[in-house]
This record gives C-alpha cells, sequence and structure tokens, in this order.
C-alpha cells in the first residue's frame, strides 16, 4: 500500500486536526517498537482516498534509529 508518512509531535492533536478535516482513522493509534524505543502510529485515510501515516517518536528521540 502506497501510503505519506509525516512525523509528528503530538499525535492526539495531529489525529483530532486530520479528521477535522474529512480524514478517517484505520483502526487505532498504536504502539510500535522501533530500535527499542515505542513509536506512536496511526493511519488514516482523506476525502480524497490517500493514505496517510502519522508517527510520534519520543520526545528525546531525533529521528529512527538505522
Amino acid at each position: 500500500m502506497a501510503h505519506a508518512i509525516f512525523r509528528v509531535s503530538d499525535i492526539a492533536a495531529s489525529v483530532a486536526a486530520a479528521k477535522a478535516a474529512g480524514a478517517s482513522m484505520q483502526g487505532d493509534v498504536v504502539s510500535v517498537p522501533i530500535g527499542g524505543m515505542p513509536v506512536k502510529i496511526a493511519m488514516l485515510v482523506d476525502p480524497d482516498g490517500n493514505v496517510l501515516e502519522l508517527m510520534e517518536l519520543p520526545k528525546e528521540a531525533t529521528h529512527l534509529p538505522h
């Protein structure tokens, strides 16, 4: 599935804004361990059918581990 990924600082606020703009959630926000750190992920579909992934890293993280 092709989709765009956006790093956000506040996933709850970003999900709320996306939903207010007409996007719909695909499941719940989940926490996934990536490189030993918990990463929050939300999947949404915008009104045009584009799939969006929102990703919130822990506050102290500057990037995902390679």
